[in-house]
């Protein structure tokens, strides 16, 4: 069995296939990440084609439906987030990064008043296209009542629709080339906010699922019960935010949980378990594709693409390859997949030190300044990426004479 992608109309709008012969075309430079806490996080890839192609993709799969399958089985599923068209001396970029189509605005009408918030105003057409993406601004100024609502109807025309931002390149000819980046669904919870007045409190689990209600593409899959108490009060909080937080929060007796969208759209909310290795691998084999090669508890092999983050891995061939840390984790043998990048060449596995849930000291500022560094680096990366793949493969995905 083989690695295979298949792009589907968006899910709001149908289940048409709109391309299935994507292998090709995108598997030489296809990287796709999932993480233990989230499941199915990210996918990239590029490809050099006809202008017809490039632009097709730009105008109409935005919010396509991508899903990578190993044989008959889904081993990613997402949707397309964002296009990034480089050709005839334009970088064009579409994304859902900007568009939002369910607007509250809160304000003060002055100095010594409370503050207060809209209703939200929606508008149809862009969430029958896209699904809900929420968000209430606040004004910077004081605004009368219907000053306010009058603003929260210019951002909903000005947000509503996603709009093609194009500037200038510098153009060394040859083929156009297109990057596109995949969304898993779990990140789509966060379009969506959870409020709630209630002042009491209830079991985890059942949080969870509350936080799914009126989720567009996520649903409920395997919620474990968890009997710890957590607050329902919550103030319009991002969705995948509230069930990170109830994950991260553990339970009564000090156990880890996870939560995440693995390989599909269903949601699960469950304990790993720590205590059991769930993978094997040989990480002392002289052929680097061997130390690639990962087995399940039994000894059969199991294929990189369907290997799942929030499992011990454990390395079979040092030391004897006999467990001798309790608990397990303290073997320095045994490692809890945290993230999995899988891409052409295999797989690479990473774990997480346990402090990555404890908050930075100014959070905001840590995640700001990460995110500017990682976002100058993609860019000149992607770039540079997109023009040598365009000159050494042709639009089949073939190389270049």
């Amino acid at each position: 069995m083989t690695t295979s992608f298949t792009l589907y109309q968006p899910l709001k709008a149908g289940t048409a296939v709109l391309e299935n012969q994507l292998a090709p075309l995108i598997w030489p430079t296809y990287r796709r990440q999932s993480v233990a806490m989230g499941g199915d996080f990210a996918a990239s890839f590029q490809f050099a084609a006809d202008d017809v192609t490039l632009e097709r993709w730009r105008d109409e799969y935005l919010a396509a439906h991508f899903v990578e399958y190993f044989g008959p089985q889904v081993s990613f599923a997402g949707l397309v987030h964002t296009l990034r068209l480089t050709y005839n001396g334009q970088f064009q970029m579409v994304t859902l990064d900007h568009v939002y189509n369910k607007i509250a605005v809160r304000y003060k009408t002055d100095s010594s008043a409370a503050e207060t918030t809209t209703s939200f105003a929606t508008h149809t057409a862009s969430i029958a296209r896209y699904g809900t993406r929420q968000i209430i601004v606040r004004a910077s100024e004081y605004m009368t009542d219907p000053r306010a609502a009058q603003y929260r109807s210019v951002l909903l025309n000005l947000l509503a629709t996603p709009r093609v931002l194009t500037t200038e390149v510098a153009w060394r000819g040859g083929p156009g080339v297109l990057q596109v980046d995949v969304h898993g669904y779990i990140r789509t919870l966060d379009w969506q906010l959870y409020v709630s007045a209630s002042k009491g409190s209830a079991n985890a689990s059942a949080e969870v699922t509350n936080a799914l209600t009126g989720a567009d593409y996520v649903t409920a899959g395997s919620i474990t019960t968890n009997t710890a108490q957590e607050v329902q009060e919550g103030d319009y909080i991002p969705a995948w935010q509230r069930i990170r937080k109830i994950a991260e929060h553990g339970d009564a007796s000090g156990n880890a949980w996870l939560a995440g969208c693995y390989q599909g759209r269903a949601l699960n909310y469950w304990q790993p378990d720590e205590d059991n290795i769930a993978y094997r691998y040989n990480s002392k084999a002289r052929r680097p594709e061997l130390r690639r090669v990962i087995y399940d508890a039994n000894g059969a092999e199991v294929p990189g693409a369907l290997v799942l983050p929030g499992r011990v891995i454990f390395s079979q061939d040092m030391m004897a390859g006999v467990p001798t840390a309790s608990p397990l984790l303290d073997d320095p043998r045994a490692m809890l997949i945290d993230a999995i990048d899988f891409s052409r060449a295999g797989i690479a596995l990473r774990a997480a030190p346990r402090s990555s849930i404890i908050p930075p000291p100014n959070p905001a500022e840590a995640v700001k300044v990460a995110l500017a560094h990682e976002l100058m680096d993609k860019q000149k990366r992607d770039l540079a990426l997109a023009a040598d793949y365009a000159r050494a493969y042709d639009p089949t995905g073939q190389r270049r004479k």
